[in-house]
């Protein structure tokens, strides 16, 4: 009888409590949650309930191991319980989805713990091998402003999930928003079909502080993914506890030397007085103070980095002041790259390529959740060849003109006109460059960063701008960097008359 009692007792204790992490488990919330909104409906109490969700969960299995995924759970949720309140309740839904109950808390007030909650869980790495960042996703919903059950108000809360992720991860969103024809695509829509390029990714990342120097290429043409796939090299490196530094090359600044830098939004580092003898140092300086595996710099579109950020990430590369540094950047195939002559252990290529017919139809149903009929599937692979790029521009624009017409929460109608619309001719292909004449300079333009914003302050309210100075004191090479700096600001062109 005493035996059958022991048997009882930890029976509901399993039922009660998730056996891996310890949180409450999803039958208690089931059952708890409900008579909760009762009683807070009866005493005119407020509650807010927080789904969360561990982004790129499954790339810590994929890459590390479950073990390594265990462990990480059990960590994340004696870290949150360290945070919370202790009026708060926190469940295990199950895989690496959890609940927050905020008793008594109106949603202004959940909105502001979450936040808090989440940069808290960013800022410190997991312990482990290797030492792991994780970022989370979380949808805020409230009682009673936002639903007066407990099914309705779990539904908004996965719907802001969804949206938290959709709109970049690692964010808080306690609103619903209505459905916009610019489509915003999620992070899986962006990894369709790149099983093998996720793979080489995760070896780099696994080899990189072992070999100290890494140079990883991620090859493609315009239009196919290269910059998406980036997005998923920064989330991967900063789990893996790298210090990184995310640029982004323009055209306009390709002959500003450090432009690159210069033009940098970043609060880790602040690069308004760029000094290149300083830059290893403050490297160094942040991978020891926050005890992180390495620096690595994600650099996307190199046809554009000007030669004097090119000399310094060579520098980089070959110099020895830094412990570990990596180099992942993204080019066209006839890009002429720059450090593959370099002496360096770890060097690896990935090469991006469009979806196929089948990649297309994952694309359409992870940003739409439908099945589009086979024959416009058929047409929309023709006309975009399974370009990332060229789908989320057509499809906005077929949402936009009524060819796709929502039917229903989750249900779509296609006109049947369709295949008459030619999309290369409607949407501007890849966003072309305006029309222009600006000669190309074999040599950096440097300094004169007071000049230029001056100009192009006065650009902004005046159609005739005079510079004025002695002959030869650079004021054409100034005029030409500014209308290069500017040429995306003027639709019809920007012309060079000398």
């Amino acid at each position: 009888m005493q035996e059958s009692s022991s048997f009882n007792k930890m029976q509901q204790d399993f039922a009660i409590h998730d056996t891996l992490t310890g949180a409450y488990s999803r039958a208690l919330l089931d059952e708890q949650f409900p008579d909760e909104i009762e009683r807070c409906s009866r005493y005119g109490i407020p509650l807010s309930l927080c789904l969360i969700d561990i982004d790129y969960f499954k790339s810590i299995n994929d890459a590390y191991g479950h073990m390594r995924g265990d462990q990480v759970l059990k960590t994340f949720v004696n870290r949150l319980n360290s945070l919370m309140r202790k009026s708060d309740i926190l469940f295990r839904y199950g895989g690496d989805e959890f609940v927050l109950l905020m008793m008594n808390t109106h949603k202004e007030q959940a909105l502001y713990l979450s936040s808090r909650l989440l940069d808290k869980i960013r800022m410190v790495p997991f312990s482990g091998e290797p030492p792991l960042n994780i970022s989370l996703s979380i949808g805020v919903a409230s009682f009673p402003d936002d639903a007066l059950s407990a099914e309705d108000m779990f539904n908004i809360a996965d719907q802001r999930c969804y949206e938290a992720k959709r709109r970049g991860r690692g964010q808080v969103v306690g609103e619903t928003s209505k459905f916009q024809n610019d489509i915003v695509f999620n992070k899986m829509s962006r990894l369709i079909e790149r099983d093998e390029a996720i793979s080489k990714l995760n070896s780099f990342l696994e080899l990189l502080p072992e070999n100290g120097r890494g140079v990883l290429s991620v090859i493609g043409p315009k239009g196919s993914g290269r910059t998406s796939f980036l997005s998923k090299v920064e989330s991967a490196a900063k789990m893996g506890n790298f210090e990184v530094l995310f640029l982004t090359a323009k055209y306009e600044l390709k002959s500003k030397a450090y432009g690159l830098f210069i033009d940098v939004q970043n609060e880790e580092f602040d690069f308004s007085k760029f000094n290149t003898e300083e830059f290893e140092d403050l490297i160094s300086k942040k991978i020891e103070n926050q005890k992180k595996s390495g620096f690595i710099v994600v650099l996307d579109n190199l046809a554009f980095v000007d030669h004097a950020t090119l000399n310094l990430l060579r520098n980089c590369i070959i110099g020895k002041k830094l412990p570990c540094f990596g180099l992942v950047y993204s080019s066209e195939p006839d890009t002429v790259r720059n450090f593959e002559y370099l002496d360096v252990r770890l060097m690896d290529t990935i090469y991006i390529k469009p979806f196929s017919p089948k990649g297309v139809n994952i694309f359409i149903r992870s940003v739409l959740s439908w099945d589009p009929p086979a024959d416009f599937l058929d047409w929309l692979y023709t006309q975009t060849m399974g370009y990332p790029k060229l789908l989320s521009e057509s499809l906005s624009y077929l949402i936009e003109n009524g060819t796709i017409k929502k039917n229903g929460e989750h249900k779509w109608l296609v006109e049947p006109n369709y295949s008459a619309i030619k999309l290369d001719k409607r949407l501007n292909k890849f966003g072309k460059m305006p029309q222009n004449n600006l000669p190309a300079y074999l040599t950096d333009f440097i300094g004169r960063e007071t000049e230029i914003s001056q100009i192009s302050m006065l650009l902004d309210r005046s159609r005739l701008i005079t510079l004025v100075g002695p002959g030869g004191i650079g004021k054409t090479r100034l005029a030409l960097q500014v209308a290069s700096m500017r040429l995306h600001d003027f639709e019809d062109g920007v012309f060079f008359v000398s």
